[in-house]
């Protein structure tokens, strides 16, 4: 089993185009959640596409369920690049500027969605290592009470012995 795993902004699309000369081929694709969304099996051929629900990585996975092995092309797109606008422009009859910058205005909300995304992310990380830093400082300060409280106990138990031996 091979897998391949893209990380996906929500309700970004992935398209994947599976070519193989047999078919002894099982393929599969999991969510952030690592639950299986599609399986198609037993094809030469298989064009598997999905929009992501959520935001994480998604994986597709390719089984193998014959004996011998296999060379496999896979060819996966997301976002943008997996949209199709061969019908918009026939439908609209856009010019080929006005599907470029159609093309480009969703290349920018992607980018723009993916930035938030690491954005979120790294706050998550920051808080985080806040809460790790003030955990740290709690503990230095309880071990410096302690190891405090600890050597006065010891200089007043080794003071009482040796004015009990009469050294001091």
């Amino acid at each position: 089993m091979e897998c391949f795993g893209e990380m996906l902004a929500e309700h970004s699309i992935i398209v994947a185009l599976i070519e193989s000369p047999t078919e002894d081929i099982v393929v599969r694709l999991y969510d952030h959640e690592g639950k299986a969304h599609r399986t198609l099996a037993r094809h030469r051929e298989i064009k598997l596409s999905h929009a992501a629900e959520k935001t994480g990585t998604h994986t597709l996975c390719i089984d193998n369920v014959g004996t011998q092995s296999l060379n496999i092309k896979v060819s996966i797109k997301t976002g943008v690049e997996a949209k199709i606008y061969t019908d918009l422009a026939t439908t609209s009859h856009f010019k080929p500027i006005e599907l470029d910058v159609y093309k480009m205005e969703r290349v920018l909300e992607s980018i723009q969605a993916d930035t938030k995304f690491i954005i979120h992310r790294e706050e998550a990380r920051l808080r985080h290592h806040d809460d790790i830093s003030f955990k740290m400082t709690v503990f230095s300060v309880v071990t410096l009470i302690l190891l405090s409280i600890l050597a006065y106990f010891q200089s007043a138990y080794l003071k009482n012995f040796f004015r009990s031996k009469k050294l001091l």
